[in-house]
């Protein structure tokens, strides 16, 4: 079962499972960005193990601070990684690539799969982490190809014409004639 947020007025998601432990996967999923930062709740066990979604381009680095140190490793989707023992209070994802056009406000789009170091209550946050990303679609290969075929036929138009003002047309294809292109001289 996939459990779903409520959502702050600052776009935060918090969430309120009744029970999380060790030897079970407890899948939380907000509406997704570029990026989550996931936080326990007071008093929640922390995170021992994260699974991440097939989504976005399926290939994701996940950053944690242990001891003062930040520590970071790239996550393939499907894949569970266990933070060190004692697991961690929070944790970042990025990576997940802004041309998936993965909408925010969709609540199912990035189920996460989470393990915690002992059994409680889950009460923790996942904020996304956006970007802007820009409305202009880059042009399609069907499009090129129609560019290059216009570009073509332009091209193709004053070759035809140039040869006919020289006179060399009628030469090209004979009087009465049909050129290669189809044209009658």
């Amino acid at each position: 079962m996939i459990q779903l947020p409520t959502i702050d007025a600052n776009g935060v998601y918090h969430f309120n499972v009744g029970s999380v432990g060790p030897n079970s996967v407890t899948f939380i999923d907000p509406a997704v960005a570029v990026g989550y930062i996931y936080d326990v709740g007071q008093g929640d066990p922390d995170f021992a193990s994260v699974i991440l979604p097939d989504v976005g381009g399926g290939h994701f680095d996940v950053s944690y601070l242990l001891n003062g140190a930040e520590f970071s490793t790239m996550l393939d989707a499907g894949i569970q990684y266990f933070f060190p023992t004692g697991g961690v209070s929070e944790f970042e994802v990025t990576g997940i690539d802004p041309a998936a056009g993965i909408d925010p406000t969709n609540a199912l789009a990035f189920p996460t799969g989470l393990t915690f170091v002992s059994n409680g209550s889950f009460t923790g946050t996942m904020t996304p982490i956006t970007a802007q990303v820009s409305t202009v679609p880059e042009p399609s290969t069907i499009g090129l190809l129609g560019l290059a075929l216009a570009a073509f036929c332009s091209l193709r138009r004053r070759v035809l014409t140039r040869l006919a003002a020289l006179g060399t047309l009628s030469r090209i294809t004979g009087e009465g004639g049909t050129s290669p292109l189809g044209l009658v001289g």
